[in-house]
């Protein structure tokens, strides 16, 4: 899955090293493995907003 986000990231430019990202999380298993998957991007050294 992973891999499929940082290709999906890369190829539209969605995400800059740095960045700051304010997430949205419901509890649903959908948001929590967005916000797993965003943790898990360290190239990126995001600053999450949970």
């Amino acid at each position: 899955m992973l891999g499929q986000v940082r290709k999906t990231i890369k190829k539209f430019n969605m995400l800059a090293p740095g960045d700051t990202v304010v997430v949205g999380v419901s509890g649903g298993a959908d948001s929590l493995a967005l916000l797993y998957a965003l943790q898990e991007l360290k190239e990126y050294r995001l600053k999450l907003i949970v």
